[in-house]
């Protein structure tokens, strides 16, 4: 194993894995085609999201990616919830600093700047709820449809033929953990365009500009010095704000 996808699997190892709901994921934080069926789309760093399955049951020919499903069910299952259990105590936790605060009328700057406000203010309890709902979602359909699920770094889509991908996304396990080692996030976004089909296009989100409290110094910087190699490869590549307050970087296979 090359040195860059040792880092890329220490980083994939010391992250958690979160379960994003596609109603939230497709109304907050990524664009997805308007009419999936027939497409082929993938999820890297997908964790436990039940969007691999929506998008599915939507009739496309959906994949996630993610090192966790190499791992037996109970393994999985296991790590799902203890990652879900240490999140919503964070959540919790953040929401009791802040008590008496109303978030409907705390300014976006604000949020930005203070982990505290972000955590309360995006994971409320609905958030917890609708997480829960998205884990329970894949672990039944992990357990059916294991084929959809493919144990691999987000640098190894070698299951996928080139230019075969009709739309690929990442909701924080890109760009909010791989990214802070600029070669392995340069490794992953390489393979993604090599496997996506010409003007196809790759999401990434969270990403820098409303909310840069997500990211150290160190990792900010990579962020930047990523869209910078776009530009000098003339990459077309769009950073853009989301509904849900926060931006996705969008990069547009040539």
């Amino acid at each position: 194993m090359s040195l860059v996808r040792e880092s890329e699997r220490r980083l994939a190892d010391a992250s958690y894995t979160s379960a994003f709901h596609y109603k939230s994921a497709n109304h907050y934080v990524i664009e997805f085609p308007e009419n999936v069926r027939g497409l082929t789309i993938v999820e890297l760093c997908s964790g436990a999201s039940n969007i691999v399955k929506s998008l599915s049951d939507q009739g496309a020919n959906a994949y996630g990616v993610d090192v966790l499903y190499k791992q037996p069910f109970k393994r999985v299952e296991r790590t799902v919830q203890e990652s879900l259990d240490s999140f919503h105590r964070k959540a919790n936790k953040a929401r009791k600093s802040i008590q008496g605060v109303d978030l409907a009328n705390v300014s976006d700057f604000a949020v930005a700047i203070n982990p505290d406000l972000l955590n309360a203010k995006v994971n409320d309890s609905s958030y917890d709820r609708a997480s829960q709902q998205a884990a329970e979602e894949f672990l039944k359909d992990f357990l059916k449809n294991r084929s959809r699920y493919v144990g691999n770094l987000a640098s190894n889509l070698s299951f996928l033929e080139d230019d075969s991908v009709d739309f690929m996304f990442s909701i924080q396990g890109v760009s909010k953990f791989l990214a802070s080692d600029l070669d392995v996030l340069n490794g992953v976004v390489n393979e993604a365009l090599r496997v996506l089909k010409r003007n196809k296009e790759l999401h990434l989100y969270p990403w820098r500009g409303r909310q840069e409290a997500f990211w150290n110094s160190s990792s900010l910087q990579n962020l930047i010095a990523f869209e910078r190699s776009l530009d000098q490869a003339s990459t077309e590549h769009k950073n853009e704000l989301t509904s849900g307050e926060g931006n996705r970087l969008i990069v547009i296979k040539p």
